[in-house]
């Protein structure tokens, strides 16, 4: 700047900085451009979400266990679980949440009842249905699920069972717990009939799961398949003079896992 008057060379300095400045800017925006679009082109792709896929089970006879997958998560602002009652002529939304989120658990439902589920997968450019999945809650009963931790078992036995891994092999449960749960009597003498359904899943089977009633010193067992799903009973007789303190379940796990839902128990002279 030799031989420039000093008005001049506040000019020029002047000029370079506006220039500096406007370059500035100009980085600024188009790392703002990157950061807001990503490399990703499905990130924002000017469309609603793909559809998502949902799965319902009941667990409880007053839950039932959602889970979900999106096709397409980053493409997904929120989701919307929404719940109909009997038919699906009345969905109404029950949740609202993050694209992060894929599980939820509905409570305080009514026993022995249909309900059915759809998610809504959104974005700013619209949103997408899944598909419907129903189920039907259970009845008022008492439930005996076990797990081992060394063991693989399918989501639909965690959806059953409703509860983390279990250290031990087998579970059980009292007369008085039962028949509290079941809002039955004992009554004596007669044959006391156990009527359940059982589910279990192992990807190997040399000990097959069992349960197990007991009785005063009477004891009556059912095996089943390690990978088997369906329904049975077991009749044991009840002497005069027994108790529910003369009564107790066991249900052991076999390889891997295994659950008896007790329904009802019946009784005959």
């Amino acid at each position: 700047m030799r031989g420039q008057t000093p008005g001049q060379r506040r000019s020029k300095m002047k000029s370079l900085s506006k220039a500096v400045l406007v370059m500035a800017m100009a980085i600024a925006l188009t790392l703002t451009f990157f950061a807001c679009s990503g490399s990703d082109s499905s990130h924002d792709d000017g469309n609603p979400p793909l559809t998502p896929t949902l799965s319902a089970y009941a667990a409880y006879s007053s839950q039932i266990n959602l889970y979900w997958t999106l096709a397409d998560a980053k493409n997904t602002n929120g989701v919307i679980l929404q719940r109909s009652v009997g038919d699906e002529s009345n969905y109404a939304q029950i949740l609202a949440t993050y694209p992060t989120v894929n599980s939820y658990q509905d409570t305080a439902l009514v026993c022995d009842t249909v309900y059915y589920y759809r998610l809504l997968a959104y974005n700013e450019y619209g949103f997408t249905f899944s598909n419907s999945s129903w189920a039907q809650t259970l009845f008022n009963g008492y439930e005996m699920c076990v797990n081992k931790t060394h063991g693989y078992c399918p989501s639909v036995l965690y959806a059953q069972c409703g509860k983390a891994l279990d250290n031990n092999s087998q579970v059980s449960a009292t007369g008085a717990e039962v028949f509290t749960s079941l809002k039955q009597e004992l009554v004596v003498p007669s044959t006391m009939t156990v009527n359940f359904s059982y589910t279990a899943s192992a990807s190997t089977c040399f000990n097959q799961p069992y349960l197990e009633v007991v009785v005063g010193t009477q004891s009556q067992n059912f095996s089943y398949s390690c990978t088997f799903s369906g329904e049975d009973s077991i009749s044991i007789p009840i002497a005069s003079g027994q108790t529910l303190a003369d009564i107790s379940f066991l249900l052991n796990s076999g390889d891997w896992a295994a659950l008896v839902y007790i329904k009802s128990i019946t009784f005959a002279p």
